[in-house]
């Protein structure tokens, strides 16, 4: 993939959180620092001045992938092989008929607007790591339909879903 379509960071996200202060007891344990400070339950601990990081990465997993511009300079930094725009102009139906030629492969988290958020995000925000994306794609306003496949290893495939031509049009 080329420029505008290639991020080496999909689907990770570096979530931090920083502490002032902040009092844990071993009966209610914040579910961020759990990992990284375990409090017995009859004590407890004082946190004054922390941060707190962690790198998480996405389950693997299919994205389709569509831009909710319409703006024809979305496609500018994209690959010189691509050739041809469509619109969806069934948006439900078209999705409908992606998520029942996957069924059997695969769970749909839905469809999701991208979030331009870089890759540091605070903990408060729980954007799932698949739909985060680096601030310099924020012209692209993207959208993705997220399907987790029911076995462990995705494998890449190719499907024809020819009903899908009644959807869009090209423009």
């Amino acid at each position: 993939h080329g420029e505008g379509v290639l991020d080496t960071a999909e689907g990770t996200r570096n979530t931090f959180l920083e502490v002032d202060e902040m009092t844990i007891t071993g009966g209610e344990q914040h579910p961020f620092i759990s990992q990284f400070i375990s409090v017995d339950v009859a004590s407890s601990v004082v946190i004054k001045g922390g941060r707190f990081e962690n790198f998480e990465t996405s389950k693997n997993c299919w994205i389709y992938c569509v831009s909710n511009s319409s703006d024809f300079h979305v496609s500018e930094n994209l690959s010189d092989d691509y050739d041809a725009c469509v619109e969806i102009h069934k948006p439900h139906d078209f999705m409908l008929a992606i998520g029942r030629k996957l069924m059997k492969k695969a769970y749909c988290m839905g469809w999701w607007k991208c979030q331009y958020l870089g890759r540091h995000v605070q903990y408060e925000d729980r954007t799932h790591p698949a739909v985060i994306k680096g601030k310099e794609f924020v012209h692209q306003n993207e959208v993705r339909a997220i399907y987790f496949p029911l076995n462990l290893s995705p494998k890449p495939f190719v499907t024809q879903i020819p009903e899908l031509k009644n959807y869009v049009k090209l423009i």
